[in-house]
């Protein structure tokens, strides 16, 4: 976009305390897709970084940005599992298809990928999950014992690291069982 295209039309993310309607400003810059974690502790979103969209998280108080992906390709449409421990999202690094974690809001993704961090933002893992043609995660869940398990539906074989599900219909179903020991995770 040309300087000055995206004037006027909300940049920047901010938190409203609905009780006195006051507004903070916690970044100025074309920030999209924010969502809290569980925890209340992180917020995570994607913003423009050199004509790409990026995962970034912030603390709710404006300190602590950290950015989590940094590959050629727009990453967003993030979700957070139910323990605030890993994140889901949608890319577009190994091509352009529909794809997202939401089923409402087809965009322009590639693959599906889930990503680990701990409470100091160290990345613990990362895994691509799907397929190389149209996917949709639709549960991440976690439960406390280091197992992440998603579900999701996917239009070719669905490859989670060294295992496959073949392909047998229009919109094959998964359900993952993902854990920081299995083949499929490693640091990106």
């Amino acid at each position: 976009l040309e300087p000055g295209a995206r004037e006027g039309i909300g940049e920047g993310l901010r938190i409203m305390d609905l009780e006195s309607g006051r507004v903070t400003t916690l970044l100025d810059g074309y920030d999209n897709f924010p969502t809290w974690s569980p925890r209340g502790d992180l917020i995570a979103f994607s913003r423009v970084v050199d004509d790409d969209y990026e995962i970034f998280t912030i603390k709710p108080d404006g300190t602590g940005l950290k950015r989590l992906t940094n590959v050629k390709g727009n990453d967003g449409h993030m979700q957070w599992s139910p323990d605030g421990e890993h994140l889901v999202f949608a890319s577009n690094r190994m091509g352009f298809k529909d794809e997202s974690p939401y089923l409402d809001a087809p965009q322009p993704q590639g693959e599906i990928f889930v990503m680990k961090y701990d409470r100091a933002g160290t990345q613990r893992w990362f895994v691509r999950a799907g397929s190389d043609r149209t996917d949709h995660a639709y549960t991440i869940v976690s439960d406390g014992k280091g197992n992440l398990y998603l579900s999701g539906a996917c239009s070719g074989p669905a490859r989670f690291g060294p295992h496959a599900i073949p392909h047998r219909g229009s919109n094959d179903i998964f359900l993952a069982k993902l854990t920081e020991k299995a083949p499929a995770a490693k640091k990106e």
